[in-house]
């Protein structure tokens, strides 16, 4: 039996991925404390409410609604009851720095938070922790060759947080791409809508979900190209109208030059759905290359690699199905949330062993 302080940015859903991965680590902890009996200690930073935990192992939920004081002193008054403490990022693992007696932390490491050689206070969280997640391999190896050695660093692959799921695709008219991500420089959407556009496949449409900084420069792009019947887009989209659309995609295109890990690619995995990446970010650790999709070198000079695999996957619906399969094999013994939860589970249990 171990008492242990969570504390998270958000367990509101629609926040992104960090709160995403915030009820996977959540729902881990639920589990076990019930086999364990721990006494969990649970502080989220931006909700204004918390989410029905009847787990009466939970002992004491704190909600901040954004106050930086609140969160900081719930944080302070968990860690004097706990024997460790968990952050779900860097941002969050500063607090710790206000703590009189220290009690040894957890951080997970996604990627730009580590990446950022400036934000020393950041570095500082991660040198001070007794134990920092890197969500991938890539995380973590850029990590390393940017600020050089990072003590206590282990990866552990992220999951959806189900098991299985109740999927349909739908019979449509069209080959449909879907760009599904927060609307950011470095994301991809500009190289994607410019070679889309160079697809000479009738029927074909690309469809681009979410909001962000880049939605009129990506807006802009589509009409200078005329390509407002062909490409369409969407921002916020909730649960059921997502699941619709997923019904209606053929292939997820991100190919990002920033992600970490990449949520997204194991959800269209989930669904069966193959997936195109590119080489310079986490993407290409998550896909395998000619199995489950593409992964394009974005760096390649002499011919358009992320043309050809669009392209190709279009225009090939046998090559397409058995990506489909292989994309959800590669999901169900990889990226499922039992999957996970084994990894976790022999991090964390290695961890309390080493802080005994």
């Amino acid at each position: 039996m171990k008492n242990i302080s969570l504390n998270f940015e958000s367990i509101n859903s629609s926040d992104g991925g960090i709160s995403r991965v915030a009820n996977l680590v959540l729902r881990f902890f639920e589990d076990r404390s019930k086999l364990n009996n721990d006494k969990i200690f649970l502080n989220i930073f931006r909700d204004d409410n918390i989410q029905n935990i009847s787990n009466s192992n939970f002992v004491r939920k704190k909600f901040n609604r954004k106050s930086k004081l609140s969160f900081i002193i719930n944080d302070f008054i968990n860690s004097k009851k706990s024997d460790y403490i968990l952050y779900d990022h860097l941002g969050l693992a500063r607090s710790n720095l206000l703590h009189i007696k220290k009690k040894p932390y957890i951080t997970f490491l996604y990627g730009i938070d580590i990446w950022d050689e400036s934000n020393k206070k950041r570095l500082k969280a991660q040198k001070n922790s007794a134990l920092s997640i890197a969500i991938s391999n890539f995380t973590k190896h850029k990590a390393l060759s940017t600020h050089g050695t990072l003590k206590n660093v282990k990866v552990c692959w992220l999951s959806t947080i189900y098991d299985e799921i109740k999927f349909v695709k739908k019979k449509k008219k069209n080959f449909n791409f879907l760009f599904l991500s927060r609307l950011e420089k470095n994301k991809g959407h500009q190289i994607t809508i410019d070679a889309f556009n160079k697809i000479k496949k009738k029927n074909i449409k690309l469809i681009i979900v979410g909001k962000g900084p880049e939605y009129q420069n990506i807006k802009k792009k589509i009409a200078n190209l005329n390509l407002q019947k062909k490409v369409k887009m969407y921002g916020f989209l909730d649960e059921k109208k997502l699941n619709n659309l997923w019904s209606k995609t053929d292939v997820l295109i991100m190919p990002s030059k920033v992600e970490g890990f990449g949520l997204v690619y194991i959800e269209a995995m989930s669904r069966g759905i193959p997936i195109i990446t590119s080489k310079q970010d986490a993407g290409h650790e998550i896909n395998v290359h000619g199995k489950t999709g593409y992964s394009a070198d974005l760096n390649n000079k002499k011919k358009d690699e992320l043309l050809i695999y669009m392209d190709k996957i279009s225009n090939n619906n046998l090559k397409l199905k058995k990506m489909g399969k292989n994309a959800k094999n590669r999901w169900k013994n990889n990226f499922s949330y039992k999957k996970f939860k084994k990894r976790f589970e022999k991090i964390i249990n290695d961890f309390e062993k080493n802080i005994n």
